[in-house]
């Protein structure tokens, strides 16, 4: 089953990415959040950090579910 998108762009990318280097882009994402960019950069910033919570959570479950 396919996650819903609600409308957002897909980040089907940070699929690829390994965990480190998807929470260093959320640290990075936070920090341009920090600078108070303008709004359509914070919506961006804003609706990439969910993707990427969205699958630190999904990884961290499946490792659950396997031990």
């Amino acid at each position: 089953m396919q996650r819903p998108t609600f409308g957002n762009a897909p980040y089907d990318w940070l699929n690829l990415l390994p965990d480190r280097d998807l929470e260093a882009l959320e640290f990075g994402l936070h920090e341009l959040l920090a600078q108070q960019p303008s709004a359509f950069s914070t919506f961006k910033a804003h609706s990439m950090r969910e993707a990427i919570e969205c699958i630190l959570f999904d990884r961290q479950q499946s490792r659950r579910h396997i031990a």
